[in-house]
């Protein structure tokens, strides 16, 4: 009898303290990604034919010449039942402070490059809810084919908002796996 509830004790712990590990977040210094981005921003966004601009957010090439650079967005994603830092950042075109457009900067091995370009609903979507909300990131749940706002809450524990969000749908790390068919 002993031996079961100390196996029962035993496997609840374990548990517990697989839990809590897969609901922190690495954090990620984005100063090199923010560089990146300034110093390729103009001459990448120059090659973007005019009469296609507006698909980039850019009403026009003048735009071009006052767009900066928003803050870096950390991207995570699954792996099992812990959040992994995915080498990429969600980096907002700024122009006016209006987020236009998202950047896609991904880090290879110390190199930091855009891969990827537009996002001009997820870029406004971004800005509405980080004008009322402090986001530590985007996690990415391919299984679910859905992307969550990261967030703090106030007891200091990750939640999850789903995008586009919806009023009272945050969620646990739990709450998503359990959603998960494997």
């Amino acid at each position: 009898m002993k031996a079961t509830l100390l196996k029962t004790v035993f496997t609840l712990f374990v548990f517990l303290f697989f839990s809590s590990l897969s609901a922190q977040i690495q954090t990620v210094n984005s100063e090199k990604v923010s560089i990146t981005v300034q110093q390729t921003m103009i001459p990448f966004l120059k090659t973007i034919p005019s009469n296609i601009c507006r698909y980039y957010g850019i009403k026009d090439t003048t735009e071009i010449n006052i767009a900066t650079v928003g803050n870096p967005i950390p991207v995570y994603y699954l792996d099992h039942d812990t959040l992994m830092f995915s080498n990429t950042w969600r980096v907002p075109l700024l122009v006016n402070q209006e987020f236009r457009a998202l950047f896609t900067v991904f880090n290879d091995k110390g190199n930091y490059s855009i891969v990827d370009f537009g996002a001009t609903i997820l870029a406004k979507d971004i800005q509405k809810y980080t004008q009322e909300n402090n986001i530590l990131g985007i996690f990415r749940v391919f299984p679910l084919q859905k992307d969550f706002f990261i967030l703090l809450n106030e007891n200091s524990e990750l939640i999850f908002d789903p995008i586009p969000t919806i009023p009272n749908q945050k969620c646990s790390l739990n709450a998503i796996l359990k959603s998960i068919k494997f």
